[in-house]
């Protein structure tokens, strides 16, 4: 899907928070802002002598500070000037969410700022919902509210699986496509388990094996609607397990319906 956002947008976005001074890492450390949108350890250093990215911008950033501010509107791992939209306003709104911008008035202020450029591509960024006060903000087209993220879960592996999600719900006109969102929907209930796992400090295994009880207690749920002629997609995608469709509807039949 090519990008409505274009390239005059990104930068005149990029030159007002180099020209303000707004940090847009606000009151975090850099690679700890980035760390929220991005795994940091799966990206390359730039440098010969560290592993990752986040060793990477730690070391240039935090200890030597010897990258311009500016470095992550023109780095190549992140490509802020030519990425998904998604991608871009997802930056954006992390930009101004409490976590990061406290100060909520500000928050409007960047957000307004934000606006006056984004409204010629047709998107802007609102308020979409509160936490302990203060304003998360979202985007949405002009012509037409199209949420592209909601409010971050706080784990940073399950909000990555997640967007993606969504930005492959938007272009997918396959039933292959299809299948394959399902698969990663079913990855991301085994990211959850294994982060609550790690909370409650129980087994790894005990995790995974709450995400996949969870993921068969929905599809029970649904179960009456999936067996009929008009929830069948779900069955074709072969989400649970992997099984195929004649299995799955053996367990629903076997242990649910009488």
């Amino acid at each position: 899907m090519a990008n409505e956002i274009t390239e005059v947008t990104r930068r005149n976005i990029t030159d007002y928070l180099t020209a303000s001074g707004a940090s847009w890492a606000g009151r975090l450390p850099e690679d700890e802002f980035l760390a929220r949108l991005y795994d940091l350890t799966t990206l390359p250093s730039t440098d010969h002598r560290i592993s990752n990215a986040a060793g990477d911008i730690r070391q240039h950033r935090l200890n030597w500070s010897d990258w311009p501010d500016d470095w992550v509107f023109y780095d190549p791992r992140f490509n802020l000037l030519r990425s998904s939209d998604e991608t871009f306003l997802r930056f954006l709104c992390e930009t101004i969410h409490p976590v990061v911008c406290p100060n909520s008035e500000l928050a409007r202020e960047m957000a307004g700022i934000y606006n006056s450029e984004l409204q010629a591509d047709g998107w802007r960024i609102i308020e979409g919902k509160q936490i302990s006060g203060h304003p998360i903000f979202v985007a949405e087209r002009t012509h037409g509210r199209t949420d592209i993220f909601e409010e971050p879960t706080g784990w940073p592996k399950v909000d990555r699986q997640l967007q993606e999600v969504r930005m492959r719900l938007d272009t997918a006109d396959s039933e292959e496509e299809y299948q394959a969102i399902g698969l990663l929907c079913r990855e991301v209930l085994i990211t959850v388990g294994q982060a609550l796992g790690e909370s409650r400090k129980i087994p790894p295994w005990a995790g995974v094996w709450i995400a996949n009880m969870i993921f068969f207690v929905i599809g029970v749920l649904l179960n009456r609607s999936l067996l009929t002629p008009n929830g069948s997609s779900f069955l074709r995608h072969e989400l649970y397990y992997g099984k195929t469709n004649k299995e799955i509807e053996s367990v629903v039949h076997q242990e649910f319906l009488v």
